[in-house]
């Protein structure tokens, strides 16, 4: 991950700028080449981190987004949304539900 401040996109900022490009196409798995699965299997370690609750980790996870409806993916984006905007370096999220 780069640095604060290095002018290097982090992961977080690629996967925003994935998600807004996903919702703007209409969430069809397009945003990313190889898809958006690829490029979550490839940030997944950095990417544990960000969540502190496991129930929230699963699910997030545990479907790909390839196999999921078209609602299903805007609700999933939705959520991990806000997750990223609630994240702060050194902080870790909580479900809240």
């Amino acid at each position: 991950m780069a640095p604060a401040g290095s002018g290097t996109p982090t992961w977080r900022d690629s996967l925003r700028n994935i998600l807004r490009l996903e919702e703007s196409h209409g969430f069809d798995d397009r945003a990313v080449v190889g898809g958006l699965d690829k490029f979550l299997q490839r940030w997944s370690s950095e990417m544990a981190s960000l969540v502190a609750c496991g129930d929230l980790a699963e699910q997030l996870t545990d479907r790909p987004y390839r196999g999921m409806s078209t609602e299903e993916r805007r609700q999933w984006a939705s959520q991990l949304q806000a997750v990223l905007q609630a994240d702060s370096p050194g902080d870790t999220v909580s479900q809240a539900t």
